[in-house]
């Protein structure tokens, strides 16, 4: 499993049980920011056994959760606004 599929799952969970990142985490009794780097697959590294442990017990979830593909894709960043033709409005 990629870190990325396992951003998109953990994302997806965590979204399933409503949480915020920052309310996972302290279920988790991880910090935010190890969180929020899980979700944008921007650690170097596979989380620790530990951590996964942690985050299925939080998000109420079996550890066989992680394994499933994600259903959702995680919608992409927001476009600029187009400016509008004709200068200033």
């Amino acid at each position: 499993m990629s870190l990325q599929y396992f951003a998109l799952r953990l994302r997806q969970l965590r979204e399933q049980a409503e949480l915020s990142q920052e309310a996972l985490a302290r279920k988790a009794d991880l910090s935010t920011g190890t969180v929020v780097k899980l979700e944008r697959a921007s650690k170097p590294k596979d989380p620790s056994w530990t951590t996964v442990l942690a985050l299925a017990k939080a998000l109420g979830v079996s550890l066989t959760e992680f394994a499933e593909p994600p259903t959702t894709p995680t919608p992409s960043k927001p476009s600029k606004p187009k400016r509008k033709k004709g200068g200033q409005s």
